[in-house]
């Protein structure tokens, strides 16, 4: 696995959230500090998060914040640089 797959996602905490805005502040296992934008936080296909839920962030190449999900949730890197930002799959629509 090369080091570029490596830190396609990373383990966090939420250490801020803003509901209004989607964009929050989280804190690595390492312990630095990462922002995500609404963008981030609306491509993990998130309602809310909470300070001290634990979460995977999905990283771009160059290391910026492009998904938030659940941490057991799906992984959603790596990341396509030609396809954008990892979008969550819908669950199945139930018949009847």
């Amino acid at each position: 696995m090369s080091p570029d797959e490596q830190r396609a996602a990373m383990q966090a905490t939420v250490l801020t959230f803003d509901a209004d805005t989607g964009a929050g502040t989280l804190v690595t296992d390492e312990g630095r500090v990462v922002a995500f934008d609404p963008a981030a936080f609306a491509a993990g296909g998130l309602r809310l998060l909470r300070r001290g839920q634990r979460v995977r962030a999905s990283l771009s190449p160059a290391g910026a914040v492009v998904a938030v999900t659940i941490y057991t949730l799906p992984d959603l890197s790596p990341y396509d640089e030609e396809a954008g930002p990892p979008r969550p799959t819908p669950p199945a629509q139930r018949s009847g």
